[in-house]
């Protein structure tokens, strides 16, 4: 046998030896298998014990964190949590929390970018939003949502057509035009 053939052997007896690894050796407890963890390895009252306990969920966003934490974080986080903090606390109570003066939040808000999201407005709660006023008897209709410019004129077109000349009307027409397309 000459050298080359000894090497190419032993070549291939060493990888015979590493390619079957750990699935040709058996453990203690003399099987082969997949990875025992400890809860492998539980009794089953253990393990019932274990899955009876209720998950507890926290949100990081419930209490506000330190100023100090606050200023660590990096911008895109600083502007994730600030976000979600605007929507859930007031200005006040952030800077309270923060121990810092409103203007210092209010200053964060604009260096990242960020409006607090409005107050929304405070409606007449004991009419129903589809129901009409009273005195207001008669033809209404209420046109809400967005569209083209195609859409609009033909829905006004339309409307035109179902009007009666001799009849008197009061309208409020608005018309805002979005920045997206």
């Amino acid at each position: 046998m000459n050298e080359v053939q000894y090497i190419f052997e032993q070549d291939i007896k060493d990888k015979k030896r590493i390619g079957t690894g750990v699935f040709s050796k058996t453990g203690k407890k003399g099987y082969v298998g997949k990875m025992r963890t400890p809860y492998d390895l539980m009794s089953a009252q253990e393990k019932r014990q274990l899955n009876t306990n209720k998950v507890v969920t926290y949100s990081v966003y419930d209490t506000i964190m330190s100023y100090d934490d606050f200023k660590t974080l990096d911008e895109l986080e600083r502007t994730r949590i600030l976000a979600e903090y605007l929507k859930r606390f007031s200005r006040k109570k952030i800077s309270e929390e923060w121990g810092v003066k409103p203007y210092s939040v209010n200053n964060w808000v604009s260096q990242l970018g960020l409006s607090q999201p409005r107050q929304t407005p405070k409606t007449n709660s004991h009419r129903k939003e589809d129901e009409p006023a009273a005195g207001n008897e008669g033809f209404s209709i209420k046109l809400v949502g967005s569209f083209n410019g195609k859409e609009i004129q033909d829905r006004l077109m339309a409307l035109a057509q179902i009007l009666i000349d001799d009849r008197a009307y009061s309208i409020t027409f608005v018309i805002n035009e979005n920045d997206n397309n």
